[in-house]
């Protein structure tokens, strides 16, 4: 059975792939377009490897597969029991599911089913739909912003389709390569719209665009809460801010444009914690001090980030909070590593580290932004990243999950500094 998935699914795969192509015509990042779709399908089958082979324990992409593939024989021999656990969770009694009690993990599980349904439950080719699923969000949201700013070609193609872990951690069968794809698809949606690149006028396509958008809100919020949690409230305040802008404030200094963004984000958290209970400070904070016990408690000491008498207090985590920001970015640090997967993660840290410092020593030297709509979007990603990596950290000061989870900022952090360093050395050349 699983030849005969490999025999059907890889030349469909190609298929796809060369559609996709033909479609990209004219996009700015087309001649990489397939050493990065040749990328990112190695990616997904080395997630697999790698969890199948080098670690010693039943990881969490076996366990979605598994209920997954449970599912997709239940849509065949029992559609209107499969129907019933997909949308109203409601059990069948002959089936034990690994994940039913873990709720976010078995949504995971039920959307992979929709895959194993067609790939007759082959591992290998669900994880490759969802690599090219991945790829193809990256790539559009990758074009859009070479489109919206021409000088970040560079920038672009290595965040978004060159940088190993950003394509590694965004492929396969797991979370983020769902999640990831949502939100840089909804961004190149969203972006596209705002800055006036060409999309189709339909009021048919926009229905369907809005309708996406949704969907993806829901889909993020039930794979990966967290990112969402941050990312909505940052891009909330910048389309509010942006409104404001645009209809009655045309506003030109760039430190008045950044203050009422400020103000609009923290105006929208404080809004958030009066909406629902378990929004509330204090219920935020004993959360993510519940996962950080967690998390240390099932972790070696040398990998993990040591923080100074933490407590469930806002006082304690602003104490911390530079430790914590400094670590979600940076670290694990190449001398901290103890394996060859952490040495590999170490040298990635390292280049984001110093080009982070260059672009922090030569931040006078670069070109300043003349347009209100850019210093809001940089405001607004700058928050976004920092204030992940902080919460990441955390919640999951464990550095193996820590090089994962930073999936979520990690792509955006890169075009930041890439587009800054490379921006000013073609400058200094011309």
């Amino acid at each position: 059975m699983a030849i005969v998935s490999y025999l059907i699914h890889v030349p469909i795969l190609l298929l796809l792939a060369f559609w996709l192509y033909r479609k990209s015509a004219g996009m700015p990042l087309i001649n990489i377009f397939w050493p990065g779709f040749l990328f990112k399908m190695a990616a997904g089958i080395a997630l697999g490897w790698v969890y199948t082979s080098y670690y010693n324990y039943q990881a969490d992409t076996i366990l979605y597969f598994e209920d997954a593939s449970k599912l997709a024989e239940l849509a065949w021999t029992k559609p209107l029991a499969y129907f019933h656990i997909l949308f109203f969770n409601q059990p069948a009694p002959e089936i034990t599911f690994g994940l039913w009690e873990q709720p976010r993990a078995f949504f995971m599980a039920k959307l992979v089913s929709f895959f194993n349904v067609f790939t007759g439950n082959t591992y290998w080719i669900t994880g490759l739909y969802l690599s090219l699923l991945s790829f193809y969000a990256f790539w559009r949201l990758a074009n859009t912003l070479v489109i919206i700013f021409p000088t970040s070609r560079i920038a672009a193609a290595i965040a978004f389709l060159l940088f190993p872990s950003v394509v590694f951690w965004s492929s396969g069968l797991i979370k983020e390569t769902l999640a990831m794809a949502c939100i840089t698809c909804s961004l190149h949606l969203l972006l596209s719209y705002n800055f006036g690149v060409q999309l189709p006028v339909s009021s048919l396509r926009k229905i369907g665009h809005i309708l996406f958008l949704l969907l993806s809100v829901y889909l993020v919020w039930k794979l990966k809460y967290y990112y969402l949690a941050v990312l909505l409230p940052v891009y909330l305040a910048y389309f509010a801010a942006l409104y404001l802008h645009k209809k009655w404030l045309a506003l030109t200094k760039p430190v008045i444009i950044i203050a009422l963004y400020l103000l609009l984000f923290t105006g929208i958290l404080m809004l958030a914690t009066m909406l629902h209970p378990s929004l509330q400070m204090n219920v935020l904070i004993g959360t993510i001090l519940e996962n950080h016990e967690v998390t240390l408690a099932a972790s070696a000491p040398e990998d993990v980030i040591q923080f100074r008498q933490l407590q469930p207090t806002f006082i304690s985590l602003s104490k911390n909070a530079p430790l914590a920001v400094v670590s979600g970015l940076f670290r694990p640090f190449i001398w901290e590593a103890g394996t060859f997967f952490q040495y590999l993660t170490g040298t990635e840290n390292l280049f984001i580290l110093l080009t982070s410092l260059a672009v922090l020593f030569r931040l006078r030297k670069l070109p300043l932004a003349t347009h209100p709509q850019v210093y809001l979007l940089l405001t607004a990603t700058l928050i976004y990243i920092l204030l992940l990596a902080t919460l990441l950290a955390f919640s999951a000061p464990n550095f193996g999950a820590l090089a994962r989870y930073k999936i979520g900022f990690l792509p955006f952090l890169l075009y930041l500094i890439i587009w800054a360093v490379s921006f000013k050395k073609a400058n200094s050349q011309q």
